[in-house]
Protein backbone atom coordinates (compact mmCIF):
# COMPACT_ATOMS: atom_id res chain seq x y z
CA UNK A 1 0.00 0.00 0.00
CA UNK A 2 1.44 3.51 -1.15
CA UNK A 3 0.58 6.67 1.15
CA UNK A 4 -0.79 9.74 -0.44
CA UNK A 5 2.00 12.50 -0.22
CA UNK A 6 0.76 14.10 2.60
CA UNK A 7 0.38 10.86 4.63
CA UNK A 8 4.14 10.25 3.67
CA UNK A 9 5.14 12.81 5.09
CA UNK A 10 3.39 13.10 8.57
CA UNK A 11 4.27 8.98 8.59
CA UNK A 12 7.95 10.15 8.13
CA UNK A 13 8.00 12.40 11.15
CA UNK A 14 6.71 9.40 13.74
CA UNK A 15 9.31 7.96 15.78
CA UNK A 16 10.49 4.27 15.05
CA UNK A 17 9.13 2.06 17.58
CA UNK A 18 6.96 4.30 19.18
CA UNK A 19 3.44 3.67 19.47
CA UNK A 20 0.59 6.03 17.26
CA UNK A 21 -2.54 7.46 17.95
CA UNK A 22 -4.04 8.67 14.68
CA UNK A 23 -7.22 10.65 15.59
CA UNK A 24 -9.28 10.97 12.80
CA UNK A 25 -8.05 8.10 11.14
CA UNK A 26 -10.28 7.83 8.11
CA UNK A 27 -9.99 4.65 6.46
CA UNK A 28 -6.57 3.96 8.75
CA UNK A 29 -4.12 3.89 6.04
CA UNK A 30 -1.22 5.66 8.27
CA UNK A 31 -1.62 3.18 10.85
CA UNK A 32 -1.88 0.23 8.83
CA UNK A 33 1.54 1.11 6.54
CA UNK A 34 3.13 2.27 9.54
CA UNK A 35 2.39 -0.97 11.68
CA UNK A 36 3.37 -3.18 8.21
CA UNK A 37 6.49 -1.06 7.95
CA UNK A 38 7.64 -1.94 11.24
CA UNK A 39 8.04 1.76 12.51
CA UNK A 40 5.41 1.66 14.77
CA UNK A 41 4.68 -1.42 17.68
CA UNK A 42 1.09 -1.07 17.53
CA UNK A 43 -1.98 1.95 17.48
CA UNK A 44 -5.08 3.02 17.84
CA UNK A 45 -6.89 4.72 14.91
CA UNK A 46 -10.01 7.19 16.26
CA UNK A 47 -12.63 8.92 14.14
CA UNK A 48 -15.64 11.02 15.51
CA UNK A 49 -17.44 9.15 12.72
CA UNK A 50 -19.14 5.50 12.19
CA UNK A 51 -18.74 5.63 8.59
CA UNK A 52 -14.75 6.03 8.63
CA UNK A 53 -14.62 4.29 11.53
CA UNK A 54 -15.85 0.95 9.82
CA UNK A 55 -14.21 1.62 7.04
CA UNK A 56 -11.26 1.59 8.96
CA UNK A 57 -12.12 -1.37 11.01
CA UNK A 58 -12.28 -3.54 7.68
CA UNK A 59 -9.12 -2.43 5.97
CA UNK A 60 -7.32 -3.41 9.60
CA UNK A 61 -9.40 -6.65 9.39
CA UNK A 62 -8.52 -6.91 6.00
CA UNK A 63 -4.37 -6.11 6.21
CA UNK A 64 -4.76 -9.20 9.47
CA UNK A 65 -3.79 -6.13 11.92
CA UNK A 66 -7.10 -6.37 14.81
CA UNK A 67 -4.32 -7.49 17.81
CA UNK A 68 -2.25 -4.36 16.56
CA UNK A 69 -4.16 -1.44 15.80
CA UNK A 70 -7.10 -1.07 17.96
CA UNK A 71 -10.06 1.20 17.12
CA UNK A 72 -12.18 3.72 18.45
CA UNK A 73 -15.49 6.18 18.11
CA UNK A 74 -14.35 9.20 19.88
CA UNK A 75 -14.15 13.01 19.23
CA UNK A 76 -10.19 13.96 19.49
CA UNK A 77 -8.22 11.76 21.81
CA UNK A 78 -10.22 9.44 23.46
CA UNK A 79 -9.29 9.33 27.47
CA UNK A 80 -9.32 6.07 27.43
CA UNK A 81 -6.50 5.94 24.84
CA UNK A 82 -4.01 4.02 27.81
CA UNK A 83 -6.52 1.00 27.89
CA UNK A 84 -7.19 0.73 24.62
CA UNK A 85 -3.93 1.17 22.65
CA UNK A 86 -2.65 -2.52 21.55
CA UNK A 87 0.43 -3.74 23.71
CA UNK A 88 0.86 0.08 25.60
CA UNK A 89 1.30 -0.01 29.66
CA UNK A 90 1.29 3.09 31.12
CA UNK A 91 4.01 2.20 33.71
CA UNK A 92 6.30 1.56 30.81
CA UNK A 93 9.60 3.30 31.23
CA UNK A 94 10.84 4.68 27.74
CA UNK A 95 7.84 4.49 25.68
CA UNK A 96 7.28 6.83 22.89
CA UNK A 97 3.72 7.65 22.12
CA UNK A 98 3.03 9.82 18.94
CA UNK A 99 -0.11 11.27 18.10
CA UNK A 100 -1.14 12.50 14.48
CA UNK A 101 -4.00 15.01 13.75
CA UNK A 102 -4.00 15.36 10.35
CA UNK A 103 -6.93 17.44 7.69
CA UNK A 104 -9.00 18.94 10.17
CA UNK A 105 -8.81 22.88 10.63
CA UNK A 106 -6.06 24.68 12.74
CA UNK A 107 -9.28 25.67 15.30
CA UNK A 108 -10.60 21.80 15.56
CA UNK A 109 -6.51 20.98 15.89
CA UNK A 110 -5.77 23.57 18.68
CA UNK A 111 -9.51 22.57 20.70
CA UNK A 112 -8.40 18.92 20.61
CA UNK A 113 -4.69 19.86 21.95
CA UNK A 114 -6.17 22.55 24.57
CA UNK A 115 -8.89 19.74 25.91
CA UNK A 116 -5.95 17.14 26.13
CA UNK A 117 -3.15 19.10 27.84
CA UNK A 118 -4.32 21.90 29.14
CA UNK A 119 -7.96 21.36 30.48
CA UNK A 120 -9.23 19.94 34.08
CA UNK A 121 -8.66 16.42 33.67
CA UNK A 122 -6.34 16.55 31.13
CA UNK A 123 -5.17 12.66 29.97
CA UNK A 124 -2.04 14.15 27.34
CA UNK A 125 0.08 12.55 29.93
CA UNK A 126 2.63 9.70 28.19
CA UNK A 127 2.08 11.52 24.55
CA UNK A 128 5.36 12.83 23.48
CA UNK A 129 5.27 13.74 20.47
CA UNK A 130 2.39 15.45 18.41
CA UNK A 131 2.60 15.61 14.33
CA UNK A 132 -0.45 17.65 13.11
CA UNK A 133 -1.33 19.20 9.89
CA UNK A 134 -3.61 22.26 9.79
CA UNK A 135 -5.55 23.15 6.70
CA UNK A 136 -6.40 26.34 7.93
CA UNK A 137 -5.41 28.75 10.92
CA UNK A 138 -1.99 27.39 10.95
CA UNK A 139 -1.16 30.62 13.81
CA UNK A 140 -3.86 29.37 15.70
CA UNK A 141 -2.65 25.99 15.57
CA UNK A 142 1.30 26.93 16.95
CA UNK A 143 0.31 29.14 19.45
CA UNK A 144 -2.01 26.48 21.16
CA UNK A 145 0.68 24.08 20.72
CA UNK A 146 3.26 25.97 22.41
CA UNK A 147 0.55 27.19 24.70
CA UNK A 148 0.22 23.57 25.86
CA UNK A 149 3.80 23.45 26.95
CA UNK A 150 5.12 22.06 23.50
CA UNK A 151 8.13 23.07 21.44
CA UNK A 152 7.95 22.56 17.58
CA UNK A 153 11.00 20.94 16.40
CA UNK A 154 10.09 20.27 12.50
CA UNK A 155 8.18 21.46 9.59
CA UNK A 156 7.48 20.20 6.34
CA UNK A 157 5.34 21.72 3.63
CA UNK A 158 3.85 19.45 0.60
CA UNK A 159 1.51 20.04 -2.24
CA UNK A 160 -1.05 17.42 -3.53
CA UNK A 161 -3.80 18.02 -6.14
CA UNK A 162 -3.22 21.70 -6.07
CA UNK A 163 -3.83 22.02 -2.12
CA UNK A 164 -0.37 23.08 0.45
CA UNK A 165 -0.38 21.20 3.29
CA UNK A 166 2.26 22.09 6.42
CA UNK A 167 3.15 19.54 8.85
CA UNK A 168 4.17 20.25 12.16
CA UNK A 169 5.97 17.69 14.62
CA UNK A 170 6.18 19.44 18.62
CA UNK A 171 7.59 17.37 21.67
CA UNK A 172 7.18 18.40 25.44
CA UNK A 173 9.28 21.22 25.68
CA UNK A 174 10.11 23.43 29.39
CA UNK A 175 7.24 25.85 28.82
CA UNK A 176 9.49 28.70 28.15
CA UNK A 177 9.07 28.90 24.24
CA UNK A 178 7.67 31.85 22.47
CA UNK A 179 6.37 32.55 18.52
CA UNK A 180 6.89 35.77 16.81
CA UNK A 181 3.52 36.92 14.53
CA UNK A 182 5.63 35.49 11.72
CA UNK A 183 6.60 32.18 13.30
CA UNK A 184 3.26 31.57 14.50
CA UNK A 185 1.51 32.15 10.56
CA UNK A 186 4.20 31.01 8.90
CA UNK A 187 6.30 28.46 11.12
CA UNK A 188 9.15 28.88 12.76
CA UNK A 189 11.07 26.16 11.43
CA UNK A 190 10.00 26.64 7.70
CA UNK A 191 11.01 30.04 7.97
CA UNK A 192 14.36 29.13 9.13
CA UNK A 193 14.71 26.23 6.49
CA UNK A 194 12.56 28.00 3.47
CA UNK A 195 11.86 24.79 1.30
CA UNK A 196 11.53 25.40 -2.45
CA UNK A 197 7.90 24.77 -2.49
CA UNK A 198 7.30 26.67 0.77
CA UNK A 199 9.01 29.82 -0.95
CA UNK A 200 7.41 29.67 -4.32
CA UNK A 201 4.06 29.52 -1.83
CA UNK A 202 4.89 32.51 -0.15
CA UNK A 203 5.84 34.12 -3.55
CA UNK A 204 2.14 33.81 -5.04
CA UNK A 205 1.10 35.07 -1.98
CA UNK A 206 2.88 38.39 -2.38
CA UNK A 207 1.93 38.20 -5.67
CA UNK A 208 -1.81 37.83 -4.99
CA UNK A 209 -1.60 40.77 -1.76
CA UNK A 210 -0.25 42.88 -4.63
CA UNK A 211 -2.80 42.42 -7.28
CA UNK A 212 -5.34 43.04 -4.64
CA UNK A 213 -3.65 46.20 -3.30
CA UNK A 214 -3.45 47.33 -6.66
CA UNK A 215 -6.88 47.20 -7.27
CA UNK A 216 -8.48 48.36 -3.91
CA UNK A 217 -10.97 51.22 -3.87
CA UNK A 218 -8.87 54.26 -2.44
CA UNK A 219 -11.69 54.45 0.94
CA UNK A 220 -11.30 51.06 1.85
CA UNK A 221 -8.44 52.24 4.05
CA UNK A 222 -8.94 49.46 6.97
CA UNK A 223 -8.56 46.65 4.34
CA UNK A 224 -5.59 48.64 2.26
CA UNK A 225 -3.81 48.52 6.58
CA UNK A 226 -4.87 44.77 6.49
CA UNK A 227 -2.81 44.04 3.19
CA UNK A 228 -0.04 45.79 3.83
CA UNK A 229 0.41 44.40 6.73
CA UNK A 230 0.68 41.12 5.55
CA UNK A 231 2.67 41.70 2.57
CA UNK A 232 5.48 43.35 4.65
CA UNK A 233 5.34 40.01 6.45
CA UNK A 234 5.81 37.94 3.59
CA UNK A 235 8.18 39.93 2.17
CA UNK A 236 10.65 39.58 5.50
CA UNK A 237 9.57 35.86 5.62
CA UNK A 238 10.93 35.65 2.13
CA UNK A 239 14.22 37.80 3.36
CA UNK A 240 14.46 35.69 5.57
CA UNK A 241 13.22 38.09 8.46
CA UNK A 242 12.98 35.08 11.03
CA UNK A 243 16.01 33.65 11.13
Amino acid sequence: MKLSIRLRAAADMVPSDSFLLDIGCDHAWLPIVLVQEGNVRSALASDVRIGPLSAASHNIRTAGLEGRIGTVLADGISRNWKELLPGYRSDGADKSVACTILGMGGRMIASICSNTFEEEGAYGEGITDLIVSPQRDEDLCRRTLVRCGFDIIDETYVEEEGKGYPIIHAVPGNGKTCLSDEEAYYGPVLTRRMPDLYRIRLEKRRELLLSIRNRLPAHLDQRRTEIERELAAVENVLKGGTK
